[in-house]
């Protein structure tokens, strides 16, 4: 009986050691797999040659005079520069001097696409499975930014790259703000046209019965005073839902819904309603609560099917204390 119990007892410390040492050896490989992969990734992802070819890319739009097309809403979370056939997306390619294809041949593009630094709403759209899984794997390790832009570029050597596009610092005694509100948010349908000669943009649309806005997001220090200063210009009257809203409320808010953002709204006031044959210049001071502030038209406050349109620009913003 004694020699039994010994065997025992000899069987139960066995599988606790085997068990103990299964269980290092599955810690242990999980640990190796992860630095394997992120050895991996270190030779795919963001590479001196990637970033060198983005930018490349960055400086094809800006003085190619395409900015203008770069224009993101909740129902278009990203702009298709180089598609997945590999080929210059027709809104981008010159084709006068065939610069466009030359550029996807000397930077091995596969695809480059714009959207937002923040890439939640493009990760959540719909499209965003048709993009390849190493894309899609680079993507999801990318960290959110706010107040800007970004290109994210995929190579047909395998390899990935990202690089900023617009972005806007934080506002120091004063900023000016980009000129062709193209790092501008739109939604539902808005249309935006940039006439660069006198730094000045049109926006157009007819209500639809939705909350139509336009909004940027400005990094800001929390708890500070700023005031945003504009040019606009009414191109035609409208009118207005309620006695509440005295016209296309201008806002400063912590965020942005579809409706009247009342309930994070710091400082609101209002473009006229009937038309002006001149620019004006108006402003809005508001004290912040956070790092990211939201500065919002609210078109939504318009009758529904009117066709708006107003002309803006000149946007600066400055910190009072």
């Amino acid at each position: 009986m004694k020699k039994i119990n010994n065997f025992g007892f000899l069987l139960v410390e066995t599988l606790v050691v085997a068990t103990f040492c299964l269980t290092v050896l599955v810690i242990l490989f999980l640990q190796f797999k992860s630095l394997v992969i992120s050895y991996n990734n270190s030779y795919k992802y963001n590479t001196v040659e990637g970033i060198y070819s983005l930018n490349t890319v960055k400086k094809y739009l800006t003085q190619g005079n395409f900015t203008d097309k770069l224009t993101l809403s909740p129902s278009k979370t990203y702009v298709s520069i180089i598609d997945s056939s590999g080929g210059c997306s027709a809104e981008f390619n010159d084709t006068s001097n065939n610069y466009c294809e030359g550029l996807i041949e000397d930077g091995n593009f596969k695809t480059v696409i714009y959207t937002d630094s923040n890439i939640n709403a493009f990760k959540n759209s719909s499209l965003f499975n048709s993009f390849s899984n190493g894309f899609k794997d680079f993507v999801k390790q990318l960290k959110n930014q706010e107040g800007g832009k970004r290109l994210i570029a995929e190579f047909k050597d395998g390899t990935f790259a990202t690089i900023v596009f617009g972005s806007v610092s934080p506002a120091t005694d004063e900023t000016v703000l980009e000129k062709n509100m193209n790092n501008w948010t739109y939604r539902y349908t808005i249309s935006k046209t940039y006439d660069s000669v006198a730094n000045f943009n049109t926006l157009t649309l007819t209500t639809i019965g939705g909350w139509e806005q336009a909004y940027l997001a400005i990094p800001t220090e929390a708890n500070k005073t700023y005031v945003l200063t504009f040019d606009y210009k009414i191109n035609s009257p409208y009118t207005v839902q309620t006695s509440s809203y005295k016209g296309i409320g201008y806002q400063a808010v912590t965020a942005v819904t579809d409706s009247s953002n009342i309930d994070a709204q710091l400082a609101i006031n209002y473009l006229p309603t009937a038309q002006t044959t001149e620019k004006k210049s108006t402003s809005l001071t508001f004290k912040t609560k956070g790092t990211t502030t939201y500065f919002v038209f609210n078109f939504g406050m318009v009758n529904d099917g009117q066709n708006v349109s107003v002309g803006l620009g000149n946007f600066k913003l400055k910190k009072i204390n």
